[in-house]
């Protein structure tokens, strides 16, 4: 799949990207419609609402409900610099995982992100600027930026290309073979 999108011409690179942003777009906006309207869920059952909320964002119904802007974009951004890193780095190790896994698990370790909180860039970048556009209290643009873009996106860099593509590589691929040939070994 990579060696196919890298020899794609430019545009449609730009073309599939702006799509995936808008399947993102359209995904968050669920997340806002079910999370924040499940308070007596999640006041007796966190963890079946948190769950509940990331296992029924696939039909991309697109509601955005303020107060759910509200309350997640502040949240995101009253976490800790180095917690959001970690959170960023195991959110995108589950997508990097999901996209690996596609034929066998489409949607556990997207689901299992969303509903243990992590942090994923592409996500942040509709849900907190939401939050900034629709006026919530100590959510701005400098502090979306500083405090939750950067870490996260070094964070789920960090998970693609550590966690998933070299593991995998070291494993399965080009790495692997590579190292077992320098050391003399058979490759399989």
């Amino acid at each position: 799949m990579g060696g196919y999108k890298a020899a794609l011409p430019w545009w449609k690179n730009v073309a599939l990207a702006v799509a995936a942003g808008c399947y993102t777009a359209m995904f968050c906006s669920l997340l806002l419609m079910v999370g924040p309207n499940s308070h007596g869920l999640a006041a007796t059952n966190p963890g079946l609402a948190r769950y509940l909320t990331s296992a029924i964002s696939l039909p991309f119904q697109l509601m955005v409900i303020l107060g759910g802007i509200a309350s997640i974009s502040a949240a995101k951004l009253a976490v800790p610099l180095k917690q959001t890193f970690v959170k960023a780095i195991l959110a995108n190790w589950f997508v990097c995982l999901a996209v690996w896994q596609a034929s066998a698990a489409q949607t556990g370790p997207l689901s299992a992100f969303i509903a243990v909180g992590f942090e994923h860039c592409i996500t942040n970048m509709v849900i907190i600027p939401l939050g900034i556009l629709t006026g919530v209290e100590g959510v701005n643009w400098g502090k979306f930026l500083l405090h939750n873009l950067l870490p996260v996106t070094l964070g789920n860099i960090f998970a693609g290309v550590v966690c998933v593509a070299t593991l995998y590589s070291l494993t399965y691929g080009a790495l692997g073979k590579k190292i077992a040939h320098a050391l003399g070994e058979s490759s399989t």
